[in-house]
């Protein structure tokens, strides 16, 4: 005969040892690996931040050359007018730098070819965010106006604004000279490449992107590109800004 509160007895001390059954206890495990991946990936972060913006650097004795540099600045005729300092205020944001191994800034036509052309250098274009964000005075405002974009592999494809006077510019290339250099932190570097090749795998990369509410999209080339790509190619944004450059 079954004794029913020998069997009450045996319930109770099961419950008081809190044995989980598989279900909770695969969903413990789940939990915690959950934790340590959001806890590396918070780490990641933290390095990340320290190597690119926490940089120390140390003089370089003697400087060393790499390449040339060329950017724009005010012709001489320019430079000697009473308006000189309100154009160099102009150039100092809408002005660019490209450095280049040869002095002649050229490049090969074609990728096994012999023929080689300039490359070409243009002042900022600035689309309208930015160009409000300069915050640029009524006089400096009255210098742009709306126009197509002369670069056409710039991401800034449509109405851009221009400077009006280019020609108050000219290019000067200079020796592209090296002063200091960065001090490798080894540590920081070290630990950052062993939680990339643990966090770099897709299988992982798709779990966070969805613990952090955000589906996971592989990227590929063989997706289509952008709209703003596509909109216009290559050739059509040079007769473009042919077209306006030469009305």
């Amino acid at each position: 005969m079954m004794d029913n509160s020998t069997m009450a007895e045996e319930s109770c001390s099961l419950h008081s040892f809190r044995i989980r059954c598989p279900r909770s206890r695969k969903r413990a495990v789940r939990a915690d690996r959950e934790k340590q991946l959001i806890k590396l990936e918070k780490e990641r972060g933290e390095l990340w931040h320290i190597k690119y913006h926490k940089v120390e650097y140390v003089p370089l004795d003697p400087p060393i050359q790499r390449g040339f540099r060329r950017s724009f600045i005010l012709r001489e005729d320019v430079a000697r007018t009473y308006r000189a300092a309100f154009y160099q205020g102009i150039l100092d944001k809408i002005n660019t730098v490209l450095v280049h191994h040869d002095r002649a800034f050229t490049k090969k036509l074609r990728k096994n070819g012999k023929k080689k052309i300039p490359i070409p250098q243009y002042l900022k274009e600035l689309d309208n965010a930015r160009f409000r964000q300069l915050k640029l005075s009524e006089h400096e405002a009255a210098l742009f106006y709306l126009g197509i974009a002369s670069n056409p592999r710039c991401r800034l494809h449509g109405e851009v604004w221009k400077f009006k006077e280019p020609w108050r510019f000219r290019l000067q290339i200079r020796r592209n000279m090296i002063t200091q250099q960065k001090v490798e932190n080894i540590e920081v570097e070290k630990r950052l490449k062993e939680i990339n090749r643990l966090m770099d795998d897709p299988g992982i990369s798709g779990k966070i992107e969805n613990m952090k509410g955000r589906p996971y999209i592989a990227y590929s080339w063989c997706q289509p590109p952008r709209a703003y790509r596509t909109r216009y190619n290559t050739r059509q944004w040079l007769q473009l800004a042919e077209a306006e450059n030469n009305p």
